[in-house]
């Protein structure tokens, strides 16, 4: 193990730098969070909608971060761009099943006249 303060070679058990004398133990427990990328991914494509298919990718992105999120033991977040991501893609499903009814009905409709 390398001394983060100056870089010199200690021991893994040191709670004290021999080089620079500064404390070790706080430092030995530390791990950086980082925000799922596919979480990220799954909110911006639910903006988005692209005529569904954002919306479909929005929720298969989403689940599949939620559950990376939660098996990370902490060290990844992200869980509510992951939820946005979901909601919003579901919103845009319905949307588009929406259009596509209304779509066939107008069409049904001229048809008939």
């Amino acid at each position: 193990m390398y001394c983060p303060h100056c870089g010199k070679e200690t021991s893994a058990d040191a709670v004290v730098c021999t080089g620079c004398g500064r404390a070790l133990q706080a430092l030995s427990g530390y791990q950086a969070r980082t925000t799922n990328g596919k979480a990220i991914a799954s909110m911006i494509l639910g903006l988005l909608w692209l005529w569904g298919v954002g919306s479909i990718i929005a929720l298969v992105l989403g689940y599949a971060s939620r559950r990376q999120i939660a098996e990370s033991n902490g060290s990844q977040e992200g869980s509510g761009l992951a939820v946005a991501g979901i909601v919003l893609g579901w919103v845009g499903v319905a949307g588009t099943l929406l259009f596509i009814v209304r779509l066939c009905t107008a069409v049904d409709s001229l048809t008939y006249t």
